[in-house]
């Protein structure tokens, strides 16, 4: 049986000025005697299966590759599971070649989870497709995409390109997924699905999924699954997934969960005040992502009262676990006396934390603390470094507009050889580790 079927595609990549991650993960699911350490199973031979709940990412393929090498060439691969709505395509090729070359096989559905709508949509065909045995009940397969969110109610997918298109079905060829997919392909566009559903009481050769090679003939019948039918199944069978994810541990979970609360699109606002009763849960956890976020709301009293002090408390917790924005943000409370007992070397120890780490405010912090005269010893090139990293760096909005204006003074009374130095050092300059959580302009959101 199949279908098309309208998407619905959320963002999947957000910046606002808290630092939300530039990426989103699925969770990968195991046995409860393997959740503690999934690798040390693998190394002992006791996982014997993995599940893909939820948005694929690259916590999926890390993931993976862990577990590919924990486990011998000639030792078996676990069985895999999927449920997911899709996710990166380059991580799901990524995570199908290990299949291939495990000789994997995967299945729809979940033998920790009891579930009655399960799917394989977008990013998990691929994952799907790499195994050397595939038993899927569904499959949703559509053009690819990029998802851009620019701040409230600025939102859109746009196509990938046209040699990407013909690369990703390149590898489903490749794998042995019958090419007839590169039509379906072609002729669905992102923002559609062309679904396809294995139906026990037809005859199994008259079914495009197993024409397909994603039910494959003779594999033991598993328990029938309701599929989803309706936008509305789709969109509860996610919720759960997210919500059966945080009870599970996972912090991304959390931040998915978070992202949807916090994105405006089709007239939504904002939900403050939910998204942090789940940072809450994470910071219980001690996830450096929810205590920054709560740091951010107790600052600007979004969801909650204005409270400098609870703000600085949370950024401190965060900053401690190695959260970059968070480093910078507490060294300038801690420069500002906001929230906190004003401390220089507080301040530079922290903001220099974060620099380390390529957080583009902290250079734009060290900028503005360099022009103020209170933290460093006068010196014009350094200052020039740190605001023209700032300047090439930070996305647009106040702070780099700030920043801009400080580079400019520099830049006029500074000397032609004086300014040549300070844009060597700049050019030189390379953080010790890179964050992946940049923030992004308070006036984004």
């Amino acid at each position: 049986m199949m279908k098309i079927n309208f998407l619905k595609i959320a963002a999947a990549v957000v910046t606002i000025q808290v630092g939300l991650l530039a990426h989103v993960a699925a969770y990968p699911i195991v046995s409860q005697d393997c959740k503690a350490d999934p690798v040390q199973c693998a190394k002992d031979g006791r996982l014997t299966a993995v599940e893909i709940y939820g948005v694929i990412g690259y916590e999926d393929q890390n993931f993976f590759e862990d577990i590919d090498a924990a486990i011998p060439a000639d030792k078996p691969f676990p069985k895999v599971y999927v449920d997911s709505q899709g996710g990166s395509g380059t991580v799901g090729e990524a995570i199908g070649r290990i299949l291939r070359k495990r000789q994997a096989t995967v299945e729809g559905g979940s033998p920790f989870i009891p579930e009655t709508i399960v799917e394989c949509t977008s990013a998990c065909v691929f994952v799907a497709a790499g195994a050397t045995t595939r038993f899927l009940n569904h499959v949703g397969i559509h053009q690819g995409h990029y998802t851009h969110y620019k701040g409230p109610k600025n939102w859109y997918i746009e196509p990938i390109e046209s040699e990407k298109t013909e690369r990703n079905i390149k590898y489903f060829v490749e794998v042995g997924i019958d090419p007839e997919i590169g039509e379906i392909i072609h002729s669905t566009p992102p923002d559609r699905l062309a679904e396809f559903y294995f139906t026990p009481e037809e005859p199994s050769s008259d079914q495009k999924i197993v024409k397909l090679g994603f039910h494959m003939e003779g594999t033991p019948t598993a328990t029938a699954i309701k599929m989803p039918v309706t936008e509305q199944d789709y969109q509860e069978a996610r919720d759960k997934r997210i919500t059966t994810a945080i009870d599970y541990g996972s912090t991304q979970a959390i931040y998915d969960m978070t992202r949807d609360l916090l994105l405006s699109y089709d007239g939504q606002e904002p939900n403050y005040a939910e998204a942090i009763k789940w940072f809450e849960i994470g910071a219980s956890r001690d996830d450096a992502h929810s205590l920054h976020m709560l740091g951010y709301y107790a600052l600007y009293g979004k969801g909650m009262k204005r409270d400098p002090k609870k703000s600085t408390e949370y950024y401190l917790r965060a900053a401690k676990l190695g959260y970059s924005g968070s480093q910078n943000n507490v060294g300038w409370a801690f420069y500002k006396g906001d929230g906190i007992k004003r401390s220089i070397p507080d301040a530079v120890f922290w903001v220099t934390r974060s620099a380390e780490q390529g957080e583009p405010f902290a250079y734009g912090s060290l900028c503005e603390m360099h022009a103020a005269g209170d933290a460093f010893v006068k010196d014009d090139i350094e200052a020039f470094k740190w605001c023209r990293l700032a300047v090439d760096q930070e996305p647009e909005g106040n702070a780099r507009d700030n920043d801009i204006k400080l580079l400019q003074s520099y830049i006029h009374h500074m000397s032609a050889e004086d300014i040549k130095k300070g844009r060597n050092l700049a050019d030189k300059w390379a953080p010790l580790r890179q964050t992946t959580s940049k923030m992004g302009d308070v006036s984004e959101g």
